[in-house]
This record gives C-alpha cells, sequence and structure tokens, in this order.
C-alpha cells in the first residue's frame, strides 16, 4: 500500500495514509523505510492497533478503505467501512468478491499491481460524485446484509431449509 500510495501523495498533495493494526517490528521497519524511500514518510501514519471508538473516528474521516491483502476470508474492517458509508478498494481474493459489488460499494484489485491500486484510490479521489455514491451504496448494502438481525434472519432460514429437508 506504501508503494501504491507514493503517487496518490503526489497527484493529491493534501491525502494522508493511515494504517491501523498491530505488525512485526520488523515489518514496520520495512513499511516505514518504504515511506522514507518513496520521500512520503510525512504523510503516513502508522497507528498501530487501535480502538473500536477510534475505527468508527478514523472511519468517518476517510475518503476511502483500502484493504490489498494477498489471503482473505470476509474481513469485518470492510463490513465496518461499509456500514459507515466509506467506499472500498480491496483485493480481489478470498470472499471480498463477495462482499463488495464492484462500481457501486467499491473497487477491486489485483493485490500484487500497485498501480492498479493507486488508480483505483485515484479514481475515488479524484470524482466525489462516485465517491458519495458508492459510499451510499456500501450504507445500504451493509444494512441489509450485515446488521445484526439480518444476519440472525438469514442464519435462522438455513436452518428452517436444513430441518425441511
Amino acid at each position: 500500500m506504501i508503494k501504491a500510495f507514493a503517487p496518490i501523495a503526489e497527484n493529491f498533495p493534501d491525502t494522508r495514509l493511515r494504517i491501523a493494526g498491530a505488525a512485526e517490528a520488523a515489518y514496520l521497519e520495512e513499511c516505514k523505510r518504504q515511506a522514507e524511500t518513496d520521500r512520503i514518510q510525512d504523510k503516513v501514519d502508522f497507528l498501530g492497533n487501535i480502538s473500536i471508538e477510534d475505527v468508527q473516528r478514523e472511519l468517518s474521516k476517510a475518503n476511502c478503505l483500502v484493504v490489498p491483502s494477498f489471503q482473505e476470508n470476509a474481513p469485518l474492517n470492510i463490513a465496518e467501512a461499509m456500514a459507515a458509508g466509506v467506499p472500498v478498494v480491496a483485493a480481489r481474493v478470498g470472499g471480498i468478491g463477495e462482499m463488495l459489488r464492484e462500481g457501486q460499494t467499491g473497487l477491486l484489485v489485483d493485490p500484487n499491481d500497485t498501480k492498479d491500486i493507486s488508480q483505483a484510490v485515484s479514481k475515488i479521489l479524484s470524482d466525489r460524485k462516485l465517491a458519495e455514491s458508492m459510499g451510499r451504496g456500501a450504507k445500504e448494502s451493509a444494512a441489509e446484509r450485515f446488521r445484526a438481525s439480518a444476519v440472525c434472519e438469514k442464519t435462522l432460514q438455513a436452518y428452517r431449509d436444513v430441518l425441511a429437508e
């Protein structure tokens, strides 16, 4: 993500990359070195582990959530961003493609292609109407698919279907 952010920072000088979550010390140092190499260390914030309240605060200020993972199932951070009305740029891996609707709630990218990631984020940053539309779509989708009552009803229906057979 840091490599993908370098051209974004050049084209959108007021943007910041805020990275949440813990990392092994060696990996964190490698990330910091990459930011220095790309001369964007003043635009990258390493937040470490943050509370649920801080996650909500970060999402309330975010233009988009980027999840460039190489391996995922159905990450909670995507559901949280969608519920907050934040468009998502995420890797086309695991269950992520089932969570997002391409172009409606977010954009899917190749996690091995920093240019693809950079272009997707830039698309959201440069097109306010698209970003707002995706944010609304994400929020609506999250409400219908991820809220507790919807999940409970789908689970109960799955049990009913099994018992009926």
